[in-house]
């Protein structure tokens, strides 16, 4: 029977609370996701609060609370605490915002008996730091840690229990913390206990499985969450710039001379591509909104649902602990009337009859005491004992089966996840084969993503055998033995996620660290089409400079022999003999680099292509001798501009970097040969011609997920879920 006596369970789990998993136990009876994803994602400046929202976790967090709640109420009523009582917590102002807004409080609270503490040592440590008098109303249930657990940590500390409200909240004061003048406000904040609503125990079950089937769920949408988030703040940005930029072209728009139609003409493109560009992109984030919404949405129904049970459950655990209040009363009232009787009697001894009636009514009392506490330890004992064996052996097989079904169901998402995935990067390689065919780049995709989506719908196939089996078996299986049967199931599904989990690791380090595999494959693929272009730019570039070098080359050498004879006087042939000099200088670190292979390893930027391109169709528009290279040049660059977000201001930028830095120029007068000298140093530095680019070995990509696939497959097929 149970008694006001903590017990070394109850012990354990405060203990555990205090050292462990306070932070966590209160994250999970909070629902509010987004103070989730702040922690997951790193947002706070304070130590990150590991939540693990996994099957297990939750079950030893629900665990934990009721222990420790019990242990509270023990305190409270063996000690008799049921009056207003104050003590101090250390806070911020932006939970004292919080509790303006919303009143009730669902987690557990940690106070201190030292006002002092509060302000000073636990106040300080925010950057808006707020304390607070707390006043407990009589019907608020605290444990003073110390009572149970020793050692100087503890002296002071105070957990109230959760589900209390905020009766009123009236700033005091404020206190400088330090010579700094960090200031501290102070509230005085009184608080009452929340009703408890009651629920039947078959409600309260069915509640406990909603939260344990759908907290595999958690984690994934919290992190998706966090992706998306990601994801739209770099879309806010493009966006941001997108406006900056059509700002910028309708202001050149207005200025434009009404006869310069050419002008008039391209502006006007420029502004419907950028409008487009920019409707896409918003409609792309509203998309990603909406599904950041469903699931915080989900998350926040999933976090009331437990908060609703533990309600219910701490109900329960009160009603217990008062029927052991109201016996133990009722036990001590007829005791000190047996006594009181006894003394009557002794006293009263003339009055026999009088005597006899007393000690009888003394008698039935007793014994219906007696009688109500045999009652209790029953009651308690049939709780404690549950439903009949075959009661048990059918909620011990619902309960492996939902545990087998929502394993198999998590796997059967992932995998579907996954072929989506494949699909996307699918059509990303298509469409980047088509840019690549239009510029005339030599484009290959590197990961083969039909073998991929080939193993992957093998994959879903067997993953639904599975589910199907476990159906199966639910329906027709002999029930002997069945429970350990799906756990089994279970265990094997859980071995399955890992290794799905696995696949979506990246292999390769690539810019974004917290990319997913297949993030990594679309960052390789599309910066190969980078890559491709850049060498098709190269090869257009590099080709068209050698025939411009050797028409400069043959113009000196085919001179008149007169032109060579007064030349010796005039000395120009030795001045066309340094621009032979430099003619061959320009042509071998051209032919060098022609010939070197483009490092995938490299982060190929469109803003830098588009640099060198513009670059080049600025210097040669007029040169008839380069006329289709500028074209096709052009033709690339407005390809560009059609599939990629381009900054002409950045451009720009690099453009004028490109064209002023690393060059050898001294202040002096500078003659003829040092200005030749100088313009080859300009254009080797302007298109990336260095004669001393040592070759160096690019590493191979290759990907190996569909084998990885194909081993997922094998591991199935050769386990016990089939």
């Amino acid at each position: 029977m149970m008694d006001l006596n903590i017990t070394d369970e109850e012990l354990k789990a405060l203990k555990n609370y205090k050292k462990e998993t306070y932070k966590a136990i209160n994250q999970m009876l909070v629902s509010n996701s987004e103070s989730d994803i702040a922690l997951l994602s790193d947002e706070v400046e304070k130590e990150v609060v590991e939540i693990k929202y996994d099957r297990e976790s939750i079950i030893d967090y629900i665990k934990t609370a009721k222990l420790l709640y019990t242990a509270i109420l023990k305190e409270y009523y063996k000690n008799k605490r049921m009056y207003n009582t104050t003590f101090y917590r250390g806070s911020n102002l932006a939970e004292v915002e919080m509790l303006k807004i919303n009143p009730y409080i669902d987690k557990f609270l940690i106070a201190t008996v030292d006002k002092d503490e509060a302000e000073d040592k636990f106040s300080s440590k925010w950057n808006r730091p707020a304390s607070m008098n707390l006043t407990l109303l009589g019907n608020v249930p605290y444990l003073q840690v110390s009572d149970l657990l020793k050692g100087k940590e503890y002296k002071n500390d105070i957990i109230i229990s959760p589900f209390t409200k905020v009766k009123s909240i009236i700033e005091n004061s404020e206190k400088v913390l330090d010579k700094n003048s960090k200031v501290a406000k102070i509230y005085n904040v009184e608080l009452e206990k929340q009703e408890l609503e009651e629920l039947s125990e078959d409600e309260r079950w069915g509640l406990y499985k909603y939260i344990l089937d759908n907290s595999i769920f958690i984690k994934r949408k919290l992190e998706e969450c966090i992706n998306l988030e990601k994801e739209n703040t770099l879309n806010y940005e493009n966006i941001r710039k997108l406006e900056q930029l059509l700002t910028k072209y309708e202001n050149e728009d207005d200025s434009v001379d009404e006869n310069e139609e050419e002008s008039i003409d391209e502006n006007e493109n420029d502004i419907e591509r950028v409008i487009s560009e920019l409707s896409e992109l918003k409609r792309v984030s509203a998309e990603l909104f909406e599904i950041r919404k469903e699931n915080i949405n989900f998350i926040n129904m999933w976090k009331r649902n437990i908060a609703v049970y533990m309600i219910a459950e701490c109900r329960e655990i009160e009603k217990q602990i008062l029927e052991i209040v109201d016996n133990m009363t009722d036990t001590e009232e007829s005791q000190n009337t047996e006594e009181q009787s006894k003394e009557e009697t002794s006293e009263e001894t003339s009055d026999a009859n009088k005597a006899e009636v007393t000690q009888d009514t003394i008698v039935v009392d007793v014994e219906k005491v007696i009688s109500e506490i045999e009652e209790s330890q029953k009651a308690e004992s049939f709780e404690e004992i549950g439903n009949t064996e075959s009661e048990v052996v059918e909620e011990n097989i619902e309960v492996a089966y939902n545990t087998a079904i929502s394993s198999c169901n998590e796997n059967i998402e992932y995998a579907e996840t996954m072929l989506n995935e494949i699909r996307d990067l699918i059509t990303k390689q298509q469409n980047h084969a088509k840019i690549a065919g239009t510029i005339g780049a030599s484009y290959s995709a590197l990961n083969n993503a039909f073998e991929m989506k080939k193993e992957t719908e093998s994959l879903l196939a067997d993953l639904q055998d599975v589910k199907l089996k476990i159906e199966n078996l639910k329906q027709n299986g002999d029930k002997e033995g069945l429970a350990d049967r799906f756990k089994i199931i279970a265990k094997n599904n859980i071995e399955i996620n890992t290794l799905l989990n696995y696949l979506n690791n990246p292999k390769i380090a690539v810019k974004n660290s917290n990319a997913t595999r297949f993030d990594e494959m679309a960052i390789i693929e599309e910066n190969e089409l980078k890559r491709a272009i850049a060498e098709k730019a190269r090869e257009i570039r590099g080709e068209a400079e050698l025939r411009k070098l050797k028409d400069d080359l043959e113009i000196i050498n085919d001179k008149t022999a007169l032109e060579r004879f007064i030349g010796i006087f005039t000395g120009r042939n030795k001045l066309d003999e340094f621009m032979i000099d430099q003619i061959e200088i320009r042509q071998k670190a051209i032919r060098k680099t022609l010939a070197q292979k483009m490092s995938l390893a490299h982060n190929y930027s469109v803003h830098e292509l588009m640099a060198e391109i513009s670059m080049f169709i600025e210097d040669n528009q007029d040169d008839e001798l380069v006329e289709d290279d500028v074209k096709s040049l052009k033709v690339m660059s407005d390809e560009l501009r059609k599939n990629f977000v381009v900054s002409d201001y950045k451009v720009k930028t690099i453009i004028n970097e490109k064209e002023h830095k690393n060059l050898p120029v001294e202040k002096k007068k500078m003659n003829k040969k040092d200005i030749i000298e100088v313009e080859t140093y300009r254009f080797l530095n302007k298109y990336g011609y260095d004669i001393n680019n040592d070759e160096k070995d690019d590493p191979k990509y290759s990907d190996t997920m569909s084998h990885e696939i194909s081993r997922v497959i094998d591991y199935i097929k050769n386990s016990d879920v089939i």
